[in-house]
């Protein structure tokens, strides 16, 4: 049996709710697009019921409901950018004030596949000690694939996307058990997220989707990417992928996450924020774009604002 998410009032206190968050900043194109998606969903296998939440952070400019549309969907204004972290943990209150047994968080420039959230919620309730479920992020154009979770090395604070420029035929068919999702999408159960909490709004974007999924390993909780579900990701469509500040949270942010789950003996502590940088630093060596003095002044300051975020 399934359900498109219209239910009778006697069936409610038996269905499960799925709010999916799409966060907005600055590009009401992309995240129309987005939206556009998500009324090609599936129906959903019963009990659950889907409701979709934009939340705009602080740009002031999403999209207004159309009203003719097949899936709802309603607007959260935030007064300022709290950022990816804080903007989406926002919508995360919301959404669990308002009893939703999972959350399906978006970036407003990724396109949703018809079955992905149906297969997704399949998963979760497979895994009943799950945490979180990725689907596979493919390129734009659908026939590569970016991430099917990460990975993430304790003694080196090395970080890898896992398939990454894999063609699409590579992906498995069902899930397998990483260390951390993409932030581009990924579903989180509401028990992960009361024993967990939320995401640690210092990071402000950029590796707090990892971060919170090691916590919630740390915690019990297991976290899987499943193939099957498929998400194509515009990718740099607010920020921008090479800008300074991509670079400066990018590097600041990896630091962070090494020094908090990273292996803690002594040696390593000392060593791994060189192998860090080296890292960051032979990617912006390999791009023309990010050989420019803003992009150095980002990684000095990156390097001196390493230790203020704590253990």
């Amino acid at each position: 049996m399934a359900t498109n998410g219209v239910i009778s009032a006697d069936d409610r206190v038996a269905s499960k709710l799925v709010t999916v968050i799409v966060l907005h900043w600055a590009r009401p194109d992309l995240t129309r697009k987005c939206l556009s998606s998500l009324q090609g969903l599936e129906p959903l296998d019963a009990p659950w019921r889907v409701e979709v939440r934009v939340v705009d952070n602080g740009s002031g400019d999403a999209p207004a409901p159309r009203g003719d549309e097949r899936l709802p969907w309603g607007i959260q204004s935030l007064e300022r950018n709290y950022g990816y972290a804080g903007g989406n943990n926002r919508g995360l209150r919301a959404a669990l004030d308002a009893g939703s047994d999972a959350v399906l968080l978006l970036n407003n420039d990724a396109i949703v596949e018809p079955s992905s959230l149906r297969l997704l919620l399949q998963t979760l309730a497979a895994r009943p000690g799950a945490g979180a479920i990725g689907p596979a992020i493919l390129r734009l154009d659908g026939r590569t694939v970016e991430s099917l979770g990460h990975a993430f090395d304790g003694r080196t604070g090395r970080h890898k996307e896992l398939l990454r420029d894999a063609p699409v035929a590579a992906l498995p068919r069902g899930p397998r058990s990483v260390d951390g999702v993409s932030g581009c999408a990924f579903l989180m159960a509401r028990a992960a997220l009361q024993h967990v909490g939320l995401f640690d709004e210092r990071f402000y974007l950029y590796f707090e989707d990892l971060d919170w999924c090691l916590r919630s390993r740390s915690a019990g909780f297991s976290v899987w990417a499943d193939g099957r579900a498929r998400v194509r990701h515009t990718g740099g469509g607010t920020i921008g992928k090479m800008s300074p500040a991509a670079t400066f949270y990018g590097l600041r942010n990896h630091l962070w996450v090494a020094d908090r789950h990273g292996s803690r003996t002594a040696i390593q502590r000392r060593i791994r924020p060189w192998l860090i940088l080296g890292y960051h630093l032979a990617y912006l060596a390999w791009t023309p774009r990010g050989r420019t003095l803003p992009h150095v002044r980002a990684v000095l300051h990156a390097m001196r604002m390493r230790n203020q975020a704590g253990s």
